[in-house]
């Protein structure tokens, strides 16, 4: 094509492996995050796996544990340990289902909403001082999202065996 550059594969594979290079460093940050837990103003200490199940049980009141562990990306037995848990905490609460008395749905506690929210608003709190501090422009952040979403997705449709049944850009968007 006149006016552009040839595209150059080796520079493009050099960068693309330094990308993929990065989730295994966000990987690592994830799970260093995920040791650390929080107590969010009460006596219980709480780890970033449950807290973020909270919220999507929050985003999603009355979802069924199968449809939690397809949105969480989880196995239904981890899925089920967690539930658990949460459950001890007193932090959820099962429900019979209105449609399939087989089913049970899941809800926050009045304990559950209130760590919900001291949970979204420490992680607001975080979000906005990293934002100002690294400067980033609105089009270097739909930049980096539209990137990360394409290479999940075809990790998911392509390597990942297209077990999942819904892609990550439907549980980001």
């Amino acid at each position: 094509m006149k006016g552009t550059m040839p595209i150059n594969m080796n520079t493009l594979n050099d960068k693309f492996s330094k990308l993929i290079d990065q989730f295994y460093t966000i990987e690592k940050v994830v799970n260093d995050l995920e040791k650390a837990p929080r107590s969010y103003g009460t006596n219980q200490k709480f780890y970033s796996n449950e807290t973020h199940t909270l919220k999507k049980i929050a985003e999603h009141e009355g979802i069924s544990q199968k449809e939690l562990s397809v949105k969480m990306y989880r196995t239904k037995g981890a899925t089920s340990v967690m539930i658990e848990k949460l459950l001890k905490k007193g932090l959820i609460e099962k429900r019979i289902s209105d449609t399939d008395n087989r089913a049970h749905c899941l809800f926050l506690t009045e304990e559950g909403k209130k760590i919900n929210q001291r949970h979204m608003q420490h992680d607001a709190e975080v979000l906005k001082k990293w934002l100002e501090d690294a400067h980033f422009t609105e089009t270097e952040l739909d930049t980096a999202t539209d990137v990360l979403i394409r290479c999940i997705n075809y990790y998911m449709e392509n390597i990942y065996g297209g077990k999942a049944t819904n892609t990550i850009a439907n549980t980001i968007r």
